[in-house]
């Protein structure tokens, strides 16, 4: 396989992720510069107090209610 582009990405966004679903990079360039993005699964292990919220019908109606609201 071969990715050919035309140009540099400038930020993140524009660029093409690259990992396998453990460690994870991102290359964006500039004329001057370089800067390269670098994520491991195992530096995140959540909040102190990983807690849930439930998702239920109730909350989903509320959430509706709240969007439509001007």
């Amino acid at each position: 396989m071969k990715l050919t582009f035309d140009g540099i990405s400038s930020c993140w966004e524009e660029s093409i992720p690259l990992g396998n679903g453990r460690m994870g990079a991102v290359l964006c360039s500039e004329p001057e510069t370089d800067v390269l993005y670098l994520n491991d699964d195992t530096l995140w292990s959540g909040y102190p107090h990983a807690e849930t919220s439930p998702v239920t019908p109730e909350i989903v109606a509320k959430a509706r209610q709240a969007s439509l609201q001007d």
